[in-house]
């Protein structure tokens, strides 16, 4: 299949994103390992997101796009409008030089919908990948305005995509909801196994963060918002500590809600127990990841869960790749630490719960070992992005010969 793809050019489309760990990983590792096929990608991304991804892969090019709107009105109203006019006046010029314009949409309508116009008027065949669903949160400044017009915004995009991709099976309901007519093709979240993988505690990771070999570490990583649950854990860090007090918490990563994080650790007296490291790239997380002993993703029971059904967290696919036992919220009833007997699953935003599972999993060496061997095999066999990236792949080339 190398011979068919090379010369192939893919223009990965993220423009502006908020979440700069989860979504902005997929999207690049969905690039840069279909790149492995001989296939030139290019991958364009805020000026931001440009200097958290891996730019040292053959045939792989960052372009960083520069917003019209930024600081604080970006977080808002300006990231909207930075997708619906920056982006596609950026990309125009991209879409006429390459074969096929891959569009990630983590939540934000426009981005989808500026790319779908260029879509026709260039006739570059289309893919829709939607990472999560497009409701997001609603702008202050449009209001329920923005709430009305999103659905169309989307129906246009869907109609005009020539294959819409999606990381959960749920999302396909929502697609099809509005487009009935629609193919949707599920490519789960994955992991790179080769960087994700077991490894030795990384001593100076651990002298910098000053966390002994006595220490027992229960680590999060990830964008830092308001439903991954870092309150929930907060509040069960007392529970565990009465019973374990040389357990230590390591918060990797950031996002707007870190300094209201901060000052509830703060005002809990904890701030001897938790760590922070600020953001840390896809290639550093594994280093900071070998000092846990135990993983977390203790998600809260918000709506937003409720619609997309996250089979496959990416943090979670790389907490089992590392070989960690996971404690994670039951955010659906069918997911890849279920399906890999990697860990715990506990009720969303039980504190009493979430703190009973870490307790019963720093008493249990033996099951901690079971759990971490169980989701590393599971993983490895089954959701890495290099066997992932195939079914992408196949796409393009179905794509590429229909064109």
């Amino acid at each position: 299949m190398r011979s068919l793809l090379n010369g192939l050019n893919v223009t990965h489309v993220v423009g502006f994103p908020i979440d700069f760990n989860g979504n902005l990983r997929r999207a690049s590792s969905e690039a840069i390992h279909v790149s492995e096929y001989g296939i030139n990608v290019s991958f364009a991304v805020s000026r931001e997101g440009a200097q958290r991804v891996f730019k040292e892969v053959k045939g792989f090019s960052v372009i960083p796009l520069r917003p019209l709107w930024s600081g604080t009105a970006a977080k808002q109203l300006g990231w909207r409008l930075n997708n619906l006019i920056a982006l596609p006046l950026q990309t125009f010029k991209l879409a006429l030089k390459t074969n096929i314009l891959h569009v990630h949409a983590p939540t934000p309508v426009f981005k989808p919908f500026s790319i779908a116009l260029i879509n026709k008027l260039s006739k570059v065949p289309l893919v829709l990948d939607l990472h999560d669903p497009w409701s997001g949160h609603p702008c202050p400044v449009l209001g329920s305005f923005e709430a009305s017009l999103r659905s169309e915004l989307m129906r246009y995009a869907l109609n005009r995509a020539d294959s819409v991709v999606v990381a959960h099976t749920a999302l396909t309901t929502v697609v099809q909801r509005i487009s009935p007519q629609k193919n949707v093709s599920v490519i789960p979240n994955g992991v790179d196994v080769r960087l994700f993988r077991p490894q030795a505690r990384n001593e100076i990771v651990a002298e910098r963060l000053r966390i002994s070999e006595q220490d027992t570490v229960v680590a999060l990583s990830g964008h830092v918002t308001n439903e991954k649950g870092l309150d929930v854990l907060a509040k069960s860090a007392p529970y565990i500590i009465e019973d374990h007090p040389r357990v230590k918490f390591l918060i990797i990563g950031d996002g707007l809600y870190m300094k209201d994080f901060k000052a509830l650790v703060s005002n809990l007296h904890l701030r001897e127990k938790f760590f922070f490291t600020g953001f840390v790239s896809g290639e550093r997380l594994p280093d900071y990841l070998s000092l846990a002993d135990i993983c977390v993703a203790p998600y809260t029971p918000g709506p937003w869960y409720q619609v997309s059904k996250v089979e496959t967290p990416i943090k979670v696919v790389e907490y089992m790749a590392m070989g960690k036992p996971v404690v994670m919220s039951r955010i659906s009833e069918e997911n890849v630490l279920a399906w890999g007997n990697g860990g715990l699953i506990v009720t969303p935003g039980d504190v009493s719960e979430l703190a009973s599972g870490i307790i019963a999993l720093i008493e249990d060496e033996k099951s901690r070992k079971s759990f971490g061997e169980n989701g590393r095999k599971f993983v490895e066999k089954d959701y890495s992005w290099q066997k992932i990236s195939k079914k992408l792949v196949d796409i393009y080339k179905s794509l590429n010969e229909y064109n």
